[in-house]
């Protein structure tokens, strides 16, 4: 068989007049051809998500509808990188898009949120210490826009257990 072929095997019977029984086998083929099309609006990794510093195991999924990564904090530590991923409309229309996260409920971390920003801008942030983490924004035709991440640990004693203050996390996005 051949790859992205189709076979298909039909049988007819015929009754001759005599009561004898003969068998016919057609043997078709035929070829489908499939295209997926991508989102219309997608992440991209963008320069700070190699920061090692403070990113780490960043990864996009296969459609780039969503995007998860370790988020490295300190004790009394309040860090900003910007730039980590992007937002890319490649459409020729605007798009609504819609941000969903998952919550964090370390008790160490007092904020974690991704800023959307049109170079100096800020179109919106997302809080993944709220309830349900969303955040919904329209994005012009063929518009990128960059997201920076800011994660800040509380000090003191008992704050500073290595990896304790780091956070993983997982953002997806829906566009209409």
């Amino acid at each position: 068989m051949r790859e992205g072929a189709i076979f298909v095997t039909i049988g007819f019977l015929m009754l001759a007049a005599a009561g004898a029984i003969a068998a016919v086998t057609v043997t078709s083929s035929s070829t489908i051809t499939t295209s997926v099309t991508p989102p219309p609006v997608q992440f991209a990794a963008g320069a700070g998500s190699t920061n090692t510093r403070y990113v780490g195991d960043y990864s996009l999924s296969t459609n780039a509808t969503s995007f998860e990564g370790t988020f490295k904090g300190r004790a009394g530590g309040d860090a900003t990188v910007k730039n980590v991923t992007q937002i890319r409309n490649t459409m020729s229309v605007s798009q609504t898009v819609t941000l969903s996260a998952t919550q964090v409920t370390n008790p160490r971390v007092t904020a974690f949120t991704w800023t959307v920003k049109d170079a100096s801008t800020t179109i919106g942030t997302l809080d993944h210490k709220a309830t349900s983490p969303i955040l919904t924004f329209t994005i012009p035709a063929g518009m990128t826009y960059t997201m920076n991440e800011r994660l800040k640990v509380a000090g003191g004693s008992g704050n500073n257990n290595g990896d304790s203050a780091d956070v993983s996390a997982t953002l997806g996005l829906s566009a209409s």
